[in-house]
C-alpha cells in the first residue's frame, strides 16, 4: 500500500499490474509476461518505472518467480523501491559523461599511465602524436614517443624517472619535454604530471601541450630584439628624448659617446642640445622642427652640425616624433634617434669636388664623351662632341646615335650594343665612322661602358677618339705590306720558275744537241731523218715553253730593237681583231708621232694580245667596245708609284699603250691578284696571260697602271721608257758585252776549251760539239773544280765555257776567281737567263761572251770563231 498509494480496502488486489507501469515501460514489462506464457519458468529480474495512485513515478526493481498456489501455478512478485539508487546512478552517469566530454574535447593531450605504459588518452593526444587510433598509443611506453635526449641534457628514460620521482615526493610537476611523433618528427611540449589513486591503484595523469608555435614566436621575438639591437649598434644610432616644456634634452649612452662624452659625464637636467647646434644650421633645424610640431610634417628629420666635447663640429642626422601631448593637444615631449654622418658628409664633399674635377676634364677633353639611355638615345654630349661632329647640344640630345652612323655600318654597331646589353659585358671597344653635320665622314675608336644602378642597366657611356688619320695611315701601311707580300710571293714564284726553266733548258740543250749531232751523221735520204727533224721541232717548241716561263720572271731572252709602237700596231692589225669577241668593236687610236722605244717586237706583240684577250673575256659575250690607244706621257715619282710592279722606272718621258674595255670591271681583290700566275676568274683559264704581261713589262723596264671599277670596265696602261738619242745608235748600249776583235787563226795547234758545268749530259754534249768543231776539251763538274783545273793547267786553256748556275761555287764567283788568276782570260757564260739579266751580275768587268741555252751548233761555232778562230 505504501508503494502504490492504495489501501487494502480500496481493492488493491483487484488492480491490473499494467495500471502501475509507466506507459514508456509497458512494452518492456509485457515482454516478460509473454515469455512466461510461452513456458519460460525461469525467475525474472528487471527495472521499470512504477506509477502510484497520486501519479508519483518511482523506480522499482521487480523480481518475479513461478510458484504453485492452491494447486495452480501462480506468479510471485517482489518489488523493491530503487528510486534513490537510480537517481544516484543517473547523477554519476551524467557526471561521467561530462568529464568524458571534457576529456575528449580538451585542447591539450591527456594521458593516463600506470608508469610503464599508457592506459588511456584523449583525441588531442592522437592529433599531436600523429596517430589515427588509440591502439597506436594505448599499451605503448611513453619512451616510444620520446627522442634519445631531452632539454635537461639527460636521456629520455633518465629524465622521466627524475620527474616521476619528483611527482611522488613533491606533488605535481610542470616541465618541458621533447616529444616524437609517429612519423619521427619532433615537437616541443609543456608537460604537467600528477599522481592519483583509482580503486587502490596508483596512476599518473599527464597533460601535454604542444608549444612549438609559442617557442617559434618566442624565438622570433628574441631574434627581432637581437636584430633591433644589432641595427641600433650597426647603424650607430643613438637615442634622445627632449622635454619641450623645459628644453632639456636627455641623451642615451650611445648618443653621449657619439659626442665624445662618457655616459655619466653629462647632467641631462642642465644640458640642452639646442645650444650645441651650429649657428649656421639652426634656421634649417627650426624650420623642420616647426613643420613637425605644427603637424605639417609627420616626422622631424634634419641633418646639422653639433659641437662635440673636443669642440669639433660633427654632422648629425636626427629623426624624431612627438610622443606626448597635453590636454589641449600641445606637444610636450619628443623622442628620436641620431646618427653621426660626419664621414659620409666628408665623402660627399670629396665626391662633389671629384665630380667637379672630372666634369671639367670631360668638358675640356679633346675626346668625345657622350651617354645614351638603354634605347640608344643621347642623354649627354660634351663640348668636344659638339666640336667634332658640328651639331649643337640641342640637336644631339634625344636623338638616336645610329642617326650619325652610315647605313652600311649600323647593323654591326647595333650588334655591339645589343651583345653588351644582353650579356652585361662591362666594356667594349670598336671602331666606326661618324657623319658630321657638314657631311664629312670621320672614323672614331670608341670604348663603351655600361651604366648600372642596383644591378639594372640604365644606359651607356662612351668615349670616342678621332682615328681618321691613324686609320688612313694604317690602311696605307697595310696596303704597302700587302704589296710587299705580293711582290715577295711573285718573286718566290719567279725564282722557282727561273730555276725550273734553267734546269729545263739544260735538258733541252742535251736533247737538241744530240739530235743535231745524229742528224749530221745521217745520209740525206735516210728514212729516219724526218723523225729526227720532228723531234728537233718539238724540242724547240719545248724551248719556247721555257721561254714563256722566263717571260713571267722578267728574265727571258730579248732581242731589243728600236721600235715604233704605232708601226707595230698598224703593220698587221688583223691578228689583234681576231683576238677579240665578235660582239666587240675594236677601236685603234694612235698618237701622231711617238718616240722610239727599246723593245722586242714579238714580246710586245704577245703583251698586247694577252691584254686584249683579258679585255674581251671581261665583256662575257656582251656587246661592247675595246679601245686600244697609244701616246706619250711625262711621269713623276708619284704617278709611277701606282705601278703594279715592285721595281719602278725613273721619272721621265714614256710611251704608253692603253687598253680600255666596257666589261664587268674588277673589285679590289681581283685587281690585287690580276697578275698572279695561275689566277683566273674563268674556269677554263690558265691564269698565265696577265702574268706574261707583267713579266714582259718588267723585262722592258716599264710600268703598269691599272684602273678598274665593278660594272664600269677596266683600263690597263703599259708604260715603256722612251729611247734617248744616244741609245738609238747601238743595240748593245744597254749593258751588253762589248764585241771583242777576232783572234787570228793559229796554224800550229788545236785550241783547248775548259768546259765547266754540273750537268753531265750538258758537259758531254759540249765536248762532242767542240771535238767536231776542232777543239780540245778539259771538263770540270762544278765551279770550284773548274777554278782548280784552270789554275793547274793555265797554259793549256785558251777559253772557258762556264755555266751560270752551279753548286759549291756559282758562275759569278768562278768568273772572278778566273779573272784574278788570269785577268785577260776568255770566258763564255752559258745560261737560260737573258743576256741583260746575266750582265747585271758583272757591273765592273763583263765575260767575253754569253750563250743562251739551249744554243745550237752554229751559235757555239760563231762565238768560238769570234774569240779563238777555228779549232785547227
Amino acid at each position: 500500500t505504501e508503494l502504490t498509494g492504495y489501501s487494502k480496502e480500496e481493492g488493491l488486489a483487484s488492480q491490473a499490474i499494467e495500471t502501475f507501469v509507466h506507459p514508456d515501460d509497458r512494452a518492456m514489462v509485457n515482454q516478460y509476461h509473454i515469455r512466461r506464457q510461452q513456458g519460460d519458468n525461469a525467475p525474472f529480474l528487471y527495472d521499470f518505472r512504477f506509477v502510484s495512485k497520486d501519479g508519483t513515478v518511482k523506480w522499482v526493481e521487480m523480481s518475479s518467480a513461478l510458484i504453485m498456489w492452491e494447486g495452480r501455478p501462480a506468479g510471485l512478485c517482489l518489488a523493491t523501491d530503487i528510486t534513490k539508487r537510480k537517481r544516484a546512478d543517473d547523477a554519476l552517469r551524467s557526471s561521467e559523461e561530462r568529464f568524458r566530454t571534457l576529456f575528449e574535447t580538451a585542447n591539450d593531450a591527456i594521458f593516463l599511465s600506470d608508469g610503464p605504459k599508457f592506459i588511456e588518452c584523449n583525441a588531442k593526444a592522437l592529433q599531436i602524436f600523429g596517430c589515427k587510433e588509440k591502439i597506436d598509443i594505448v599499451g605503448h611506453s611513453p619512451m616510444d614517443f620520446s627522442p634519445e635526449k631531452q632539454p635537461d641534457g639527460l636521456n629520455s628514460a633518465e629524465s622521466a624517472v627524475k620527474y616521476l620521482n619528483a611527482v611522488l615526493n613533491s606533488g605535481p610537476q610542470i616541465f618541458y619535454w621533447k616529444h616524437c611523433r609517429k612519423d619521427g618528427s619532433l615537437f616541443d611540449a609543456e608537460v604537467s604530471i600528477n599522481a592519483l589513486t583509482l580503486n587502490g591503484d596508483a596512476y599518473f595523469l599527464g597533460i601535454v601541450r604542444d608549444i612549438t608555435e609559442r617557442k617559434q614566436v618566442e624565438m622570433a621575438l628574441r631574434e627581432s630584439e637581437q636584430r633591433l639591437g644589432l641595427a641600433l649598434e650597426g647603424g650607430a644610432l643613438g637615442l634622445w628624448d627632449w622635454d619641450l616644456k623645459t628644453g632639456v634634452g636627455v641623451w642615451g649612452d650611445r648618443t653621449t659617446r657619439m659626442m665624445g662624452y662618457e655616459p655619466n659625464e653629462l647632467d641631462p637636467h642642465i644640458r640642452t642640445w639646442k645650444r650645441e647646434v651650429h649657428p649656421d644650421d639652426w634656421e634649417k633645424v627650426s624650420e623642420v622642427l616647426n613643420g613637425h610640431l605644427s603637424g605639417r610634417l609627420p616626422f622631424y628629420e634634419a641633418e646639422y652640425r653639433m659641437r662635440s666635447k673636443c669642440g669639433e663640429w660633427k654632422w648629425i642626422h636626427a629623426r624624431g616624433k612627438v610622443v606626448e601631448y597635453d590636454k589641449e593637444g600641445n606637444p610636450q615631449r619628443m623622442t628620436g634617434t641620431m646618427r653621426d654622418v660626419t664621414e659620409r658628409k666628408k665623402a660627399e664633399e670629396e665626391l662633389r669636388k671629384s665630380e667637379e674635377k672630372y666634369r671639367r676634364l670631360i668638358e675640356n677633353a679633346y675626346d668625345i664623351v657622350y651617354t645614351t639611355d638603354p634605347g640608344g638615345c643621347l642623354t649627354f654630349a660634351n663640348p668636344a662632341c659638339v666640336q667634332h661632329i658640328r651639331y649643337s647640344q640641342e640637336e644631339l640630345i634625344g636623338r638616336h646615335y645610329l642617326e650619325f652612323i652610315p647605313e652600311e655600318y649600323r647593323k654591326d654597331i647595333s650588334r655591339f650594343y645589343g651583345r653588351q646589353f644582353v650579356k652585361k659585358i662591362p666594356d667594349t671597344y670598336y671602331e666606326f665612322p661618324f657623319v658630321t653635320k657638314n657631311g664629312e665622314t670621320r672614323w672614331y675608336g670608341q670604348k663603351t661602358q655600361l651604366l648600372m644602378e642596383k644591378g639594372i642597366i640604365v644606359g651607356f657611356q662612351s668615349i670616342a677618339r678621332d682615328i681618321t688619320d691613324r686609320k688612313r695611315l694604317g690602311e696605307e701601311k697595310l696596303e704597302t705590306e700587302r704589296k710587299l707580300l705580293h711582290v715577295q710571293k711573285l718573286e718566290s714564284l719567279a725564282t722557282m720558275a727561273g730555276g725550273i726553266a734553267h734546269d729545263f733548258n739544260n735538258q733541252l740543250a742535251v736533247v737538241l744537241g744530240n739530235l743535231e749531232l745524229a742528224l749530221m751523221d745521217l745520209a740525206p735520204d735516210s728514212r729516219v731523218k724526218p723523225n729526227i727533224q720532228n723531234a728537233i721541232k718539238a724540242a724547240k717548241q719545248s724551248a719556247e715553253l721555257s721561254h714563256q716561263i722566263q717571260t713571267y720572271t722578267g728574265a727571258t731572252y730579248y732581242n731589243p730593237v728600236d721600235l715604233d709602237l704605232n708601226k707595230l700596231l698598224n703593220t698587221n692589225p688583223i691578228p689583234l681583231k681576231l683576238r677579240t669577241s665578235k660582239h666587240l668593236t675594236l677601236n685603234l687610236e694612235s698618237h701622231n708621232t711617238l718616240p722610239l722605244i727599246k723593245g722586242d717586237p714579238d714580246q710586245i706583240q704577245c703583251l698586247i694580245t694577252n691584254i686584249l684577250v683579258n679585255a674581251s673575256e671581261a665583256t662575257e659575250d656582251k656587246v661592247g667596245e675595246i679601245r686600244l690607244s697609244t701616246g706619250v706621257i711625262d711621269c713623276d715619282e708619284t704617278y709611277l708609284s701606282r705601278s703594279c710592279l715592285k721595281e719602278t722606272p725613273n721619272p721621265g718621258r714614256f710611251v704608253f699603250l692603253e687598253v680600255t674595255d666596257t666589261g664587268c670591271g674588277m673589285d679590289a681583290e681581283t685587281q690585287r691578284r690580276l697578275f698572279d700566275p695561275f689566277f683566273s676568274t674563268k674556269f677554263w683559264g690558265r691564269g698565265l696571260g696577265m702574268a706574261k704581261v707583267l713579266g714582259i713589262t718588267k723585262g722592258h723596264h716599264g710600268a703598269i697602271i691599272l684602273e678598274s671599277e665593278v660594272g664600269k670596265g677596266t683600263t690597263i696602261r703599259v708604260l715603256f721608257p722612251a729611247s734617248r738619242e744616244a741609245q738609238i745608235e747601238s743595240v748593245q748600249a744597254i749593258g751588253v758585252v762589248e764585241p771583242q776583235p777576232a783572234v787570228p787563226v793559229s796554224p800550229t795547234r788545236r785550241k783547248t776549251v775548259l768546259v765547266v758545268d754540273d750537268e753531265a749530259g750538258v758537259r758531254d754534249l759540249a765536248v762532242t760539239r767542240l771535238d767536231l768543231l776542232g777543239y780540245d776539251t778539259i771538263v770540270a763538274g762544278d765551279g770550284e773544280e773548274g777554278v782548280n783545273v784552270f789554275r793547274e793547267r793555265l797554259n793549256e786553256i785558251d777559253l772557258v765555257m762556264l755555266d751560270f748556275k752551279m753548286p759549291k761555287m756559282n758562275g759569278v764567283e768562278a768568273f772572278w776567281e778566273l779573272i784574278r788568276i788570269k785577268p785577260d782570260a776568255k770566258v763564255i757564260l752559258c745560261s737560260g737567263y737573258t743576256e741583260e739579266a746575266v750582265m747585271q751580275s758583272f757591273p765592273e768587268q763583263h765575260p767575253a761572251g754569253v750563250l743562251h741555252k739551249p744554243y745550237n751548233m752554229e751559235d757555239l761555232k760563231g762565238e768560238l770563231v769570234r774569240l779563238l778562230g777555228t779549232g785547227d
